[in-house]
């Protein structure tokens, strides 16, 4: 019964390798080549079977979830396997009494066990290490998150032209419409899918809140700076009356 519990965990622990084995490539594809590549109805999608998504995190553009959490997550399932052989009850002890209670189980140190996590751990870092360009390719959107203090501080100044407030407020919007023309929703990579459509949503946000700023002092300055005015204007007109 041991030896058959044996052979059940190595089956077990050969298909979680064979599977990660599908994964193992001689070059990775970079994540612009997969957002630059044109797909049709003869095109391959990368195979992927986790999710993962960039987002922004204090001030930073990163994956929310630990990209080596998720490695040894996937890694630690190896263990998980082995440890259903541990604390089995032997079939014949409900029948006569025995010292040896339970079938031997396989130990963590087995060398079938130690090969598999080499060889999954080895594909994990591969893929992994390709997966994390994908957030470089959002390194020209960093300053708007530097935006907000400076923008702040303009705001709070007494006299700016009309040029000016043009200038900061054409900025962002164009800003706004390539993040929603050319960055992805999603990116397809070897074993992991890149979710995107949240982190271009919250970009957005972020330069709409700066317009809005901007917007209402602009606002402020034109009434403050022709208030005087139009009550002039006013008071002449009925004067006039």
């Amino acid at each position: 019964m041991s030896n058959q519990v044996r052979e059940l965990i190595t089956k077990s622990i050969d298909a979680y390798v064979n599977f990660f084995r599908r994964f193992k490539k001689g070059s990775y594809p970079t994540p612009e080549e997969i957002i630059d590549r044109e797909y049709d109805a003869d095109t391959e999608f990368e195979d992927s079977f986790i999710v993962l998504k960039l987002d922004i995190e204090n001030h930073q553009i990163g994956f929310t979830d630990s990209l080596n959490q998720v490695g040894q997550d996937l890694e630690n399932i190896i263990e998980l396997i082995v440890m259903q052989s541990t604390i089995l009850p032997r079939p014949e002890h409900q029948i006569a009494r025995s010292d040896k209670m339970h079938l031997w189980d396989v130990d963590k140190e087995d060398e079938i066990v130690k090969n598999a996590k080499i060889e999954v751990q080895g594909i994990l870092q591969e893929n992994l290490h390709t997966v994390e360009k994908a957030i470089h390719i959002y390194d020209e959107f960093l300053f708007i998150f530097k935006e907000k203090h400076r923008v702040e501080e303009l705001v709070k100044r007494d006299v700016i032209s009309r040029d000016e407030f043009v200038e900061e407020i054409k900025k962002f919007d164009e800003t706004v419409q390539k993040i929603r023309s050319t960055m992805p929703f999603e990116i397809r990579m070897n074993m992991f899918l890149i979710q995107c459509s949240d982190l271009n949503n919250n970009l957005v946000k972020e330069c709409n809140d700066l317009i809005d700023k901007i917007l209402t002092k602009a606002g402020d300055f034109v009434f403050h700076t022709h208030a005087a005015a139009i009550q002039s204007e006013v008071k002449n007109i009925k004067d006039a009356f």
